[in-house]
């Protein structure tokens, strides 16, 4: 009994003497090490630069908003002020929408038969206001060249006449018999030449607003710092050892002999409307986008090398949302504007417009030209 006793006391000592050893050994051993969370860069991190929001549009009706400014106010007449108020007074988007539509139409129209967005405005009470006027005597010479020609060679039949053979002929030989003529002038009407006027110094003011806002249009430049997601690259540019690539939705990976170097945000390889980037012949990058409000549109360029260093800035104006071209042997970049060429050679930056005529191609162009 005994000796039963003794073995339970030595089992129970070796269990508690093993149980602690045991403990020791798995308190020096390392506990096991996570693996790190790979960081790949974000594909979408450009996305709200797309599209040229960094521009503030004036709102629906930059015309009316630019009439609102207190600056705009100070560079306008007397009479001009007094118009513009009595614009401002009406809220309406459809009297908003026809003064837009006749802006474009300095001629008097008839009553009748008139488009839809002129038959749903109070044209009465708008020429009592002064932002129409109706035909008279005094603007004849203006009503008689917005007449058709038909209706000039009736108006000629009436007071005994015959009609010139072109209608400008007709118009200056019925101005001699202008107190012969009856035409009930209350039918025609059209919008106040001042307003016309305003428009075009309101555009003036809206160009001048929107260089300001491309000025202050940043270049967001990011170098790598994490791992490319193969999933997320779409279109590939390759030029000799350089190579851009769509990452994702917003912004455009820069390659040097294979190694990711840098992206630029808010910006596309896809070349379509809004902004948009090229890989050039040399390895520079040209960034372009062509913003308008109302009237006004400017296309910007933006050229970076492979260090992320501007070394070229331009804007053209009076342009439209085609794309650029390029003349690779050349070193050329050029826009079709104003019956001419705008032309960038971007191996010198040197810039010109070139007028053409003749319409002729753009190498027959630069052969008599140099940049």
């Amino acid at each position: 009994m005994e000796f039963v006793l003794i073995f339970v006391v030595i089992a129970i000592v070796y269990s508690i003497i093993r149980g602690l050893s045991v403990s020791r050994s798995e308190k020096k051993q390392p506990l096991p090490v996570k693996n790190k969370e790979v960081q790949y860069e974000d594909p979408y991190l450009g996305m709200r630069l797309m599209n040229g929001s960094q521009i503030e549009s004036l709102g629906d009706n930059p015309f009316y908003a630019v009439l609102n400014r207190e600056d705009f106010d100070q560079e306008i007449s007397k009479e001009e002020k007094k118009i513009a108020g009595k614009l401002l007074k009406y809220k309406s988007e459809n009297i908003a929408y026809a003064i837009d539509q006749m802006i474009t139409y300095d001629k008097f129209r008839e009553r009748d038969g008139l488009p839809k967005y002129l038959q749903v405005i109070p044209i009465n009470q708008l020429i009592d206001e002064g932002i129409f006027i109706e035909a008279s005597m005094d603007n004849i010479c203006d009503l008689l060249d917005s007449i058709t020609m038909k209706e000039l060679r009736v108006i000629c039949k009436d007071i005994g006449i015959s009609a010139a053979r072109s209608k400008s002929g007709t118009v200056d030989r019925l101005l001699d018999y202008k107190t012969a003529i009856d035409i009930d002038y209350t039918k025609y009407f059209k919008l106040n030449p001042l307003i016309i006027d305003l428009s075009e110094k309101a555009d003036k003011k809206i160009n001048e607003y929107l260089n300001e806002q491309i000025s202050q249009i940043p270049v967001k430049i990011k170098p790598i710092q994490g791992k490319i997601s193969s999933n997320d690259i779409q279109e590939v540019e390759e030029k000799d050892d350089f190579k851009l690539a769509q990452y994702g939705y917003g912004s455009v990976l820069y390659f040097f002999k294979n190694q990711p170097l840098f992206r630029v945000l808010g910006y596309s390889l896809v070349h379509s409307h809004g902004p948009t980037t090229y890989l050039l012949k040399n390895g520079l990058m040209i960034l372009t986008n062509t913003v308008g409000i109302r009237n006004s549109r400017i296309r910007y360029f933006v050229i970076i090398n492979k260090n992320m260093k501007s070394v070229y800035q331009g804007r053209v104006e009076n342009t439209d949302y085609r794309e650029p071209s390029f003349i690779d042997d050349k070193e050329i970049v050029y826009l079709n504007i104003d019956s001419g060429f705008w032309a960038l050679n971007y191996s010198t930056f040197k810039e010109k417009y070139i007028p053409n005529p003749d319409d002729k191609d753009i190498y027959s162009v630069l052969e008599c030209t140099e940049i």
